[in-house]
Protein backbone atom coordinates (compact mmCIF):
# COMPACT_ATOMS: atom_id res chain seq x y z
CA UNK A 1 0.00 0.00 0.00
CA UNK A 2 1.40 3.39 -0.99
CA UNK A 3 2.09 6.15 1.51
CA UNK A 4 1.47 9.76 0.51
CA UNK A 5 2.94 12.92 2.03
CA UNK A 6 1.39 16.29 1.17
CA UNK A 7 4.38 18.51 0.41
CA UNK A 8 2.58 21.84 0.78
CA UNK A 9 -0.34 22.75 3.00
CA UNK A 10 -1.16 24.97 5.96
CA UNK A 11 -2.73 24.73 9.39
CA UNK A 12 -6.45 25.26 9.90
CA UNK A 13 -7.47 25.70 13.55
CA UNK A 14 -4.14 24.23 14.57
CA UNK A 15 -4.55 21.05 12.51
CA UNK A 16 -2.86 20.15 9.19
CA UNK A 17 -5.29 20.91 6.38
CA UNK A 18 -4.34 18.94 3.30
CA UNK A 19 -4.97 16.03 0.97
CA UNK A 20 -7.49 13.40 2.04
CA UNK A 21 -5.18 10.47 1.38
CA UNK A 22 -2.04 11.93 2.98
CA UNK A 23 -0.48 10.36 6.05
CA UNK A 24 2.04 13.17 6.46
CA UNK A 25 2.00 16.90 5.82
CA UNK A 26 4.66 19.56 5.23
CA UNK A 27 2.92 22.60 6.68
CA UNK A 28 4.04 26.15 5.91
CA UNK A 29 3.39 29.47 7.60
CA UNK A 30 2.82 32.76 5.82
CA UNK A 31 3.72 35.28 8.55
CA UNK A 32 5.55 35.51 11.86
CA UNK A 33 2.36 35.46 13.93
CA UNK A 34 1.87 31.82 12.84
CA UNK A 35 5.30 30.52 13.80
CA UNK A 36 4.55 29.53 17.39
CA UNK A 37 1.32 27.79 16.40
CA UNK A 38 3.19 25.78 13.78
CA UNK A 39 5.85 24.72 16.26
CA UNK A 40 3.16 23.82 18.77
CA UNK A 41 1.28 21.73 16.22
CA UNK A 42 4.48 19.93 15.32
CA UNK A 43 4.97 18.85 18.92
CA UNK A 44 1.38 17.55 18.95
CA UNK A 45 1.17 15.81 15.57
CA UNK A 46 3.92 13.41 14.52
CA UNK A 47 2.61 13.50 10.95
CA UNK A 48 3.42 17.21 10.62
CA UNK A 49 6.72 18.42 9.17
CA UNK A 50 6.98 22.16 9.91
CA UNK A 51 8.23 25.10 7.86
CA UNK A 52 8.18 28.70 9.05
CA UNK A 53 8.81 31.84 7.07
CA UNK A 54 7.34 35.00 5.60
CA UNK A 55 5.21 34.79 2.44
CA UNK A 56 5.49 37.63 -0.11
CA UNK A 57 1.83 38.55 0.44
CA UNK A 58 2.60 39.47 4.04
CA UNK A 59 5.68 41.64 3.63
CA UNK A 60 3.86 44.63 5.12
CA UNK A 61 3.44 42.72 8.39
CA UNK A 62 7.15 42.25 9.08
CA UNK A 63 8.57 44.08 12.08
CA UNK A 64 12.19 44.91 12.95
CA UNK A 65 14.17 41.91 14.16
CA UNK A 66 12.03 39.34 12.34
CA UNK A 67 15.11 37.65 10.90
CA UNK A 68 16.77 37.40 14.32
CA UNK A 69 13.64 35.77 15.70
CA UNK A 70 13.54 33.35 12.76
CA UNK A 71 17.14 32.38 13.43
CA UNK A 72 16.40 31.83 17.12
CA UNK A 73 13.65 29.34 16.30
CA UNK A 74 15.72 27.63 13.61
CA UNK A 75 18.50 27.13 16.15
CA UNK A 76 16.15 25.60 18.71
CA UNK A 77 14.29 23.24 16.36
CA UNK A 78 16.63 21.29 14.13
CA UNK A 79 13.85 19.96 11.88
CA UNK A 80 12.32 23.32 10.96
CA UNK A 81 12.30 24.10 7.26
CA UNK A 82 11.86 27.63 5.89
CA UNK A 83 8.64 28.44 4.07
CA UNK A 84 6.52 29.67 2.61
CA UNK A 85 8.77 32.30 1.08
CA UNK A 86 9.13 33.76 -2.40
CA UNK A 87 8.26 36.51 -4.85
CA UNK A 88 4.94 37.55 -6.38
CA UNK A 89 4.60 40.31 -8.98
CA UNK A 90 0.81 40.20 -8.67
CA UNK A 91 1.27 41.92 -5.30
CA UNK A 92 2.81 45.32 -4.52
CA UNK A 93 6.23 45.90 -3.00
CA UNK A 94 8.38 43.63 -5.12
CA UNK A 95 11.55 45.36 -3.92
CA UNK A 96 10.68 44.69 -0.28
CA UNK A 97 9.70 41.17 -1.20
CA UNK A 98 13.15 40.65 -2.70
CA UNK A 99 14.87 41.88 0.46
CA UNK A 100 12.90 39.55 2.73
CA UNK A 101 13.25 36.63 0.32
CA UNK A 102 17.00 37.07 -0.02
CA UNK A 103 17.44 37.22 3.76
CA UNK A 104 15.45 34.02 4.26
CA UNK A 105 17.51 32.29 1.59
CA UNK A 106 20.68 33.36 3.39
CA UNK A 107 19.37 31.95 6.67
CA UNK A 108 18.47 28.68 4.95
CA UNK A 109 22.03 28.37 3.64
CA UNK A 110 23.59 29.24 6.99
CA UNK A 111 21.56 26.65 8.89
CA UNK A 112 21.31 24.06 6.09
CA UNK A 113 17.51 24.08 5.83
CA UNK A 114 15.19 23.36 2.90
CA UNK A 115 13.13 26.24 1.51
CA UNK A 116 9.61 26.18 0.08
CA UNK A 117 9.18 28.84 -2.60
CA UNK A 118 6.10 30.59 -3.97
CA UNK A 119 6.64 32.30 -7.32
CA UNK A 120 4.16 34.26 -9.44
CA UNK A 121 5.38 36.13 -12.53
CA UNK A 122 8.83 36.49 -10.99
CA UNK A 123 10.93 33.65 -12.37
CA UNK A 124 13.52 36.10 -13.69
CA UNK A 125 14.04 37.41 -10.15
CA UNK A 126 14.13 33.92 -8.62
CA UNK A 127 16.70 32.80 -11.18
CA UNK A 128 18.71 35.97 -10.57
CA UNK A 129 18.73 35.30 -6.82
CA UNK A 130 19.89 31.71 -7.35
CA UNK A 131 22.64 32.82 -9.73
CA UNK A 132 24.10 35.45 -7.41
CA UNK A 133 24.25 33.23 -4.31
CA UNK A 134 27.64 31.57 -3.75
CA UNK A 135 25.89 28.75 -1.90
CA UNK A 136 22.29 27.54 -2.03
CA UNK A 137 20.00 25.87 0.53
CA UNK A 138 20.36 22.09 0.55
CA UNK A 139 16.87 21.64 -0.91
CA UNK A 140 14.67 24.07 -2.84
CA UNK A 141 11.01 23.15 -3.29
CA UNK A 142 9.13 25.08 -5.97
CA UNK A 143 5.58 24.98 -4.70
CA UNK A 144 2.65 24.52 -7.11
CA UNK A 145 5.04 24.54 -10.03
CA UNK A 146 3.66 25.51 -13.45
CA UNK A 147 6.42 27.36 -15.30
CA UNK A 148 7.03 27.06 -19.04
CA UNK A 149 9.67 24.96 -20.80
CA UNK A 150 12.16 27.83 -21.09
CA UNK A 151 12.10 28.45 -17.34
CA UNK A 152 12.35 24.69 -16.78
CA UNK A 153 15.56 24.49 -18.80
CA UNK A 154 17.13 27.26 -16.73
CA UNK A 155 16.08 25.67 -13.45
CA UNK A 156 17.24 22.18 -14.37
CA UNK A 157 20.89 23.16 -13.95
CA UNK A 158 20.33 23.09 -10.19
CA UNK A 159 20.27 19.53 -8.91
CA UNK A 160 18.85 20.47 -5.50
CA UNK A 161 15.55 21.83 -6.86
CA UNK A 162 12.36 19.79 -6.48
CA UNK A 163 9.14 20.55 -8.35
CA UNK A 164 5.84 20.20 -6.49
CA UNK A 165 2.56 19.79 -8.36
CA UNK A 166 -0.97 20.34 -7.05
CA UNK A 167 -2.45 19.07 -10.29
CA UNK A 168 -1.22 17.51 -13.50
CA UNK A 169 0.77 20.15 -15.41
CA UNK A 170 2.63 19.91 -18.76
CA UNK A 171 5.90 20.52 -16.92
CA UNK A 172 5.39 17.26 -15.04
CA UNK A 173 6.12 15.34 -18.24
CA UNK A 174 9.69 16.66 -18.45
CA UNK A 175 10.77 17.01 -14.82
CA UNK A 176 13.12 14.17 -13.78
CA UNK A 177 11.16 11.60 -11.83
CA UNK A 178 13.52 11.79 -8.87
CA UNK A 179 12.67 15.48 -8.35
CA UNK A 180 8.86 15.39 -8.54
CA UNK A 181 6.71 16.07 -5.48
CA UNK A 182 2.94 16.40 -4.99
CA UNK A 183 0.85 18.68 -2.82
CA UNK A 184 -2.69 19.80 -2.04
CA UNK A 185 -1.87 23.49 -1.45
CA UNK A 186 -4.35 23.21 1.40
CA UNK A 187 -7.28 21.96 -0.71
CA UNK A 188 -8.72 19.20 1.45
CA UNK A 189 -10.70 17.34 -1.23
CA UNK A 190 -7.58 16.58 -3.29
CA UNK A 191 -6.29 13.00 -3.51
CA UNK A 192 -2.56 12.82 -4.13
CA UNK A 193 -2.97 9.37 -5.66
CA UNK A 194 -4.98 10.86 -8.53
CA UNK A 195 -2.25 13.42 -9.31
CA UNK A 196 0.45 10.74 -9.25
CA UNK A 197 -1.54 8.27 -11.36
CA UNK A 198 -2.15 10.92 -14.02
CA UNK A 199 1.54 11.88 -14.16
CA UNK A 200 2.61 8.24 -14.37
CA UNK A 201 0.06 7.48 -17.11
CA UNK A 202 1.38 10.35 -19.23
CA UNK A 203 4.78 8.64 -19.23
CA UNK A 204 3.35 5.17 -19.71
CA UNK A 205 4.47 4.07 -16.27
CA UNK A 206 2.93 2.44 -13.21
CA UNK A 207 1.25 4.73 -10.66
CA UNK A 208 2.23 2.63 -7.65
CA UNK A 209 5.88 2.69 -8.70
CA UNK A 210 5.67 6.46 -9.11
CA UNK A 211 4.09 6.80 -5.69
CA UNK A 212 7.06 5.03 -4.13
CA UNK A 213 9.53 7.23 -6.00
CA UNK A 214 7.71 10.42 -4.99
CA UNK A 215 7.56 9.27 -1.37
CA UNK A 216 11.33 8.75 -1.42
CA UNK A 217 11.80 12.19 -2.99
CA UNK A 218 9.70 13.71 -0.22
CA UNK A 219 11.70 12.01 2.50
CA UNK A 220 14.89 13.48 1.04
CA UNK A 221 13.33 16.93 1.33
CA UNK A 222 12.28 16.30 4.93
CA UNK A 223 15.73 14.99 5.79
CA UNK A 224 17.29 18.18 4.37
CA UNK A 225 18.69 16.57 1.24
Amino acid sequence: MNTYIDVHCHLCDGVPHGARDASGFICNTTCESQWDAMIGAHTKYSCLYPAIGIHPWYIDDVTPGWDTRLIEKIQVYSNLMIGEIGLDRSRPGIENQQDVFARQMEIAVRFHRPVHIHCVRAWDLILGQLKQMPLLPPVIVLHRFNANADIMRKLMKYDNIYYSFAQHEPAATIVPKDRILVESDGVADIYLKNIIDNMAADRGENGDTWADVIHNNTMRVIQHG
